[in-house]
């Protein structure tokens, strides 16, 4: 009797958590970055945010190649990337990663950049020095 209370309550609790936010597995973003042909730390000169009422979309990201890990492009290079970023006001979801904060690109001063075909990898941007 008190293990199908539990089982019971256990059950009511999950229910009332609500759905949970899906993303892909770790190892889809892993491959992804394994699978980058340029690896850069860029500079930060300009981020341009989501134009006003847009939740979902791509900001642009763009600076100086201050170094390169991995790849052909060259240190102090202008790149200009699209980010896929989200407003503070978007409903999470489930779902693939949706982007990366727009106030967190907007205060980024210097990001690290898993790139293919000029763009980033999926999860492929890591703010790795911010303004205060």
């Amino acid at each position: 009797m008190l293990k199908r209370r539990l089982i019971a309550l256990t059950v009511a609790a999950g229910a009332l958590a609500g759905p949970a936010f899906a993303e892909l597995p770790p190892a889809a973003y892993e491959r992804a970055r394994a699978e980058a042909t340029d690896v850069v730390v860029l500079d930060v000169s300009r981020v341009q945010m989501l134009a006003p009422g847009v939740l979902e979309g791509a900001c642009e990201v763009e600076g100086r190649i201050a170094s390169v890990d991995k790849g052909d492009l060259t240190a102090g290079q202008t790149l200009t990337l699209q980010a896929p970023c989200i407003d503070v006001d978007w409903t999470p979801r489930p779902g693939p990663f949706p982007g990366y904060p727009e106030t967190a690109l907007a205060r980024a001063l210097q990001v690290k950049v898993w790139l293919k075909d000029d763009q980033p990898v999926l999860r492929g941007l890591d703010v790795t020095a911010e303004r205060p």
